[in-house]
């Protein structure tokens, strides 16, 4: 197998990083502190949530705060990716018929423009750490991999909505209700028990397992194996189904 998207991804890694530059500065083009927009937004959410958690349980607002902010910059991540690649061959279309990039690039594009925005989310974890779990500020250097693993597993995903919603336009009315859907059935403004309906849904929710392992690492130093190995076989599976859908779709650019 000579793993055709893996070496896209290495040979073609001067252009997808390049237009995931270019993204970040049309976007904020006309923004004084460009993407710390995000931040600020990710820190109105993270203190409003767990104000709310804190309401209607016997937690308090700052005991939780840095929990809840590991799981929304995870979920973010993830949600923001997903939701974009449903835009995403829309938004290229004049850079795929016009050049002879590979349509695979545009989804290497905005998870690493994602990724950039990850990184200036962090600053916020960072920051709670520092204030409210200094002993577990180190072990923040342990959300580098695993964001690395989630990244590489929401590349077949991506790629498979981006094609599904050009043939399909209308289903971009559906996708952000569903993802809000999951969002609530995922344990980031709530904690997992160990028995009962919440932890069947954690059992069969792969954005469950990487709270798990996360905040098993961050908080407890631990590695939780478990949800490390699904995870793990997510990503391979993944990667499979990427070469696979290499070699046999046509390309996109005959759809345009």
């Amino acid at each position: 197998m000579k793993w055709h998207t893996f070496r896209t991804l290495i040979s073609s890694r001067g252009v997808w990083s390049h237009l995931g530059w270019r993204d970040l500065k049309v976007r904020y083009a006309n923004s004084v502190i460009g993407p710390w927009w995000s931040v600020a937004n990710l820190v109105v959410v993270v203190l409003s949530s767990s104000l709310a958690v804190s309401f209607i349980s016997t937690s308090n607002a700052l005991s939780i705060l840095p929990r809840v902010a590991v799981g929304y910059i995870f979920w973010t991540f993830i949600n923001t990716s997903l939701l974009e690649s449903a835009w995403s061959f829309q938004n290229a279309k004049g850079m795929l018929l016009n050049t002879e990039i590979h349509e695979i690039l545009v989804v290497y594009q905005l998870v690493w423009r994602n990724m950039v925005v990850f990184a200036h989310n962090s600053v916020v974890l960072i920051f709670l750490f520092m204030i409210l779990e200094r002993r577990a500020l180190l072990n923040l250097v342990f959300l580098l991999p695993i964001l690395g693993l989630v990244a590489f597993t929401l590349v077949c995903p991506m790629w498979l909505i981006s094609r599904l919603v050009y043939r399909i336009p209308t289903l971009r009315s559906l996708i952000p209700p569903i993802f809000q859907f999951l969002f609530f059935l995922t344990p980031v403004l709530w904690t997992p028990s160990d028995t009962g309906a919440p932890n069947v849904l954690i059992e069969i929710n792969p954005v469950a397992w990487l709270m798990g392992l996360s905040e098993q690492a961050v908080f407890n130093s631990e590695v939780n194996w478990k949800f490390l190995l699904r995870l793990v076989l997510l990503l391979i599976f993944s990667l499979f189904a990427s070469e696979f859908l290499f070699r046999r779709l046509k390309s996109i650019k005959t759809q345009i």
